[in-house]
């Protein structure tokens, strides 16, 4: 099971200055609709990360955007971590084979994401 040897980190990407003005100014112009509110939602984005246990080095990551994308993703890379071998594993994500070294480390299932 390659979660020995992978753990993944999640983190939601901060929105840029311009994405940010952007929100704001679609949130005004829907803000002087008679109704007084707005259709526009920002869409959030995460950056998904595959890192070694033992010392945290970025393997590979993945940025997704919308609640419903990142969350089929995250299950993805989940069921990936725990249902294949770490050289399959690493085929899939182009990971490279030297990355797995040593015996891995025991595997809690709440402890894949970090």
């Amino acid at each position: 099971m390659a979660a020995r040897w992978f753990v993944l980190r999640f983190d939601q990407v901060p929105l840029t200055r311009w994405q940010l003005t952007r929100i704001g100014f679609v949130d005004f112009v829907t803000g002087l609709v008679p109704f007084g509110f707005s259709f526009y939602e920002a869409n959030p984005r995460a950056l998904i990360e595959v890192v070694r246990r033992d010392d945290d080095t970025v393997l590979a990551s993945f940025t997704e955007a919308g609640e419903r994308r990142t969350s089929e993703r995250m299950l993805e890379l989940r069921t990936a971590l725990l249902g294949l071998d770490p050289a399959a594993f690493c085929d899939r994500y182009d990971i490279p084979r030297d990355a797995v070294t040593g015996p891995g480390e025991d595997v809690v299932e709440d402890e894949l994401v970090r």
